[in-house]
């Protein structure tokens, strides 16, 4: 019984993250990390990968600005992680479109079965 307290209580900022708006990320922060990472996994120079993933990182929040309302509270939830390892914007993105989609494509009426070229259907 005391632990799902526990867990609404620790859970509970996320719930308020997601349902008040958009949190805010430290992308730079994140965008160096990575840069770091890939640079020591690739050794390759990529110094371009800073300025990219800034610019991706920025739409991406833009995105979310625009859209935020139209996301149900369930998938805001489910998606904006605001304090895991790294949170990026493209990712929270990703997964609400996701979400989205998958939703959209339950709710369609199924696709009728392709036809082989004897006329019957595919099994």
């Amino acid at each position: 019984m005391f632990a799902p307290f526990v867990q609404l209580v620790l859970g509970s900022h996320l719930l308020i993250a997601a349902a008040n708006g958009l949190p805010a990320i430290a992308i730079q922060k994140t965008c160096r990390t990575s840069e770091h990472e890939l640079s020591a996994m690739f050794a390759d120079g990529t110094t371009d990968y800073f300025e990219s993933c800034m610019n991706t990182e920025t739409a991406a929040r833009e995105k979310l600005i625009e859209g935020w309302a139209t996301f149900p509270t369930a998938d805001r939830t489910g998606c904006v992680q605001p304090t895991v390892y790294m949170p990026s914007y493209v990712e929270w993105l990703t997964c609400l479109e996701i979400a989205r989609d998958a939703r959209s494509m339950r709710k369609a009426p199924p696709a009728s079965a392709p036809k082989t070229r004897f006329g019957k259907p595919s099994a």
